[in-house]
């Protein structure tokens, strides 16, 4: 293992070449005094924080509710160090779950300033880089002669930004090998660790793709309509439509027909025979908590459909002779009965003329 720390020798000769070969050998010695209360913790509401020795577990925020596709930024805090001059910590993380984006050491746009430098110290050598998959390691280290500048105390020693890949629960970042080293001595591995975990909203709402209004004649049908539903938590659905006009659209099956199977349905609207206008169709989805719907208009334009004449049976009679009144009936769905025009004419009008 690469123990990344990087420091200025301030030391005298022989203990600072002792100390870089146990850092870079990966030994640290029995004789280093112990720091029984110092911790580290990933603490996901940093912003307002005033962090000082009294700060404990119960106040970090460890756990938050983040949706896939969420980019975090996450605090990484030392606790109750004793003349902290150089550290290394490392998180690690599922890669399928989990993106590391970036590290920082602070933010002055932010107001966050590095809890090395609290006392007028300045660093060298801040790294955060992904030493293999699922493990990113951070250090860094004071710069210069003045122990005096190591401070003591809790505070953000690195900022470090993930990005959310699921959402599925207990979406867990650990931490590991951290290491603090006192500007005397070095510490022990610090054993007081608090991870980070992220979990989904206890349930979030379906989705369903847009529909766009249409228009078609009367005394037809629309084509299949493709939409798509899904939901983040994987619950079961359920569609429901409605028609804002049962008169021109009834809700029923037989005239709003929906098929398809998972994420991809389709629609089709049959409207009622000699009938024109508007309606607005809503498609409803659930998961049996919360619902998400879309709303679309449909137009049915009219069509000037024919009259209509009963039929009139075959008639014979004898020469000479006319033939009883014959009944017969006109109708239109489109205009008033006394708009319409009634005439007749023979095939043959040396036998009965036109106007016979």
């Amino acid at each position: 293992m690469t123990i990344y720390f990087y420091k200025k020798l301030k030391r005298n000769y022989v203990l600072s070449v002792f100390l870089i070969c146990c850092i870079f050998l990966g030994y640290f010695p029995a004789f280093a005094g112990p720091n029984n209360n110092a911790g580290c913790a990933l603490d996901l509401n940093f912003q307002t924080r005033e962090y000082d020795e009294k700060i404990s577990s119960k106040d970090i925020d460890s756990s938050l509710t983040a949706e896939k596709g969420t980019e975090v930024w996450i605090a990484i805090l030392a606790q109750n160090a004793k003349n902290l001059d150089t550290y290394q910590v490392e998180i690690e993380y599922d890669t399928k779950r989990a993106q590391f984006i970036q590290g920082v050491e602070d933010n002055s746009f932010g107001g966050i300033k590095n809890f090395l430098k609290k006392n007028g110290g300045t660093t060298v050598g801040f790294k955060a880089q992904e030493i293999k998959p699922g493990t990113v390691n951070i250090a860094n280290a004071l710069s210069g002669q003045d122990m005096d500048q190591a401070p003591e105390g809790s505070g953000i020693i690195a900022l470090v930004q993930f990005k959310i890949l699921d959402n599925l629960p207990n979406n867990l970042l650990k931490l590991s090998n951290v290491k603090f080293l006192n500007s005397k001595e070095l510490e022990d591995n610090v054993h007081h660790l608090m991870n980070a975990v992220f979990n989904p909203n206890e349930n979030s709402p379906p989705t369903i793709t847009d529909i766009s209004d249409l228009s078609i004649d009367e005394d037809t049908q629309t084509s299949s309509i493709l939409f798509s539903i899904d939901d983040i938590d994987g619950d079961d659905l359920t569609i429901k439509t409605f028609s804002s006009n049962s008169k021109l659209i009834p809700n029923t099956s037989d005239h709003i027909i929906l098929s398809g199977s998972g994420k991809n349905r389709t629609l089709q609207i049959i409207p009622l025979g000699n009938q024109s206008g508007s309606v607005s169709i809503t498609v409803e989805v659930s998961d049996g908590k919360v619902t998400a719907e879309n709303s679309f208009d449909l137009t049915v334009n009219p069509i000037n459909d024919p009259p209509v004449i009963s039929h009139i049976k075959y008639q014979d009679t004898n020469k000479n002779t006319k033939t009883d009144p014959i009944s017969f009936t006109i109708n239109d769905v489109d205009n008033p009965i006394e708009e319409l025009k009634v005439s007749a004419s023979s095939s043959n009008n040396s036998l009965i003329p036109n106007e016979n």
